[in-house]
C-alpha cells in the first residue's frame, strides 16, 4: 500500500477524525481509512 493523503475530518459533535487514503502498488484501488487520534 502506498500512502496517498491524511485530512482532517470532522464529525457532528465536533469530533475529529483523520482521513487517510491508500493506494494498492499493484491493482491501483483505492482505499480510505477514518482514523479516531482521540482512541490510539
Amino acid at each position: 500500500m502506498i500512502f496517498k493523503s491524511a485530512k482532517p475530518w470532522t464529525l457532528m459533535y465536533g469530533h475529529q477524525l483523520d482521513q487517510y487514503t491508500f493506494e494498492c502498488g499493484d491493482c491501483g484501488h483505492m482505499t480510505t481509512r477514518m482514523v479516531d487520534e482521540d482512541r490510539l
